[in-house]
């Protein structure tokens, strides 16, 4: 599975439909540390981004299954694993939501950033697997962490951790 090429044809497809009235741009440092030398796409400084990163997960496995009786393979279970980071450019100066007093709380990282992103993302994320790779894989892990302040661009968003299995 090419889950790069995934990735770039779906965000893609969710600037053609304007997915959440967000602009998307795509990048696939791989690791995580390469996050730091991505340069934005012209115009798309404002755009949510989205980088995938493989450097905290073990990004490819297989488990076979073998009859009992006879010791011959019967089902081969690939699964592939990765992190897809949805950032935003914020900055130290603004609140995670009031910590500082005078401040509106609809500047904060919160409503302008994280919950904008999670209302997107967290439970209606409709990855096109289909229309996109001929096939659906079975997602067995959908995890997810928050991030604040991340990354040299101080960042906000989510990181989501994937493990997707296809029976070959």
């Amino acid at each position: 599975m090419n889950i790069v090429n995934f990735w770039q044809q779906q965000i893609d497809k969710w600037n053609t439909d304007l997915k959440c009235g967000f602009c998307w741009d795509f990048s696939a440092p791989l690791t995580e540390s390469a996050i730091n030398i991505v340069q934005p796409t012209d115009g798309k400084e404002c755009c949510v981004k989205v980088m995938l990163v493989m450097d905290r997960v073990e990004p490819f496995s297989t488990n076979n299954a073998y009859d009992d009786l006879t010791g011959l393979l019967t089902r081969v279970v690939c699964q592939n694993s990765f992190q897809v980071l949805f950032l935003m450019y914020s900055d130290l100066g603004t609140n995670n939501f009031n910590e500082i007093k005078g401040h509106d709380t609809e500047e904060s990282k919160w409503s302008s950033i994280l919950f904008k992103l999670q209302e997107c993302i967290a439970c209606d994320l409709n990855l096109d697997f289909c229309e996109i790779l001929g096939s659906a894989p079975r997602v067995t892990r959908w995890g997810s962490a928050q991030v604040i302040n991340y990354m040299d661009s101080n960042y906000s968003g989510y990181r989501l951790t994937v493990n997707l299995q296809r029976i070959v």
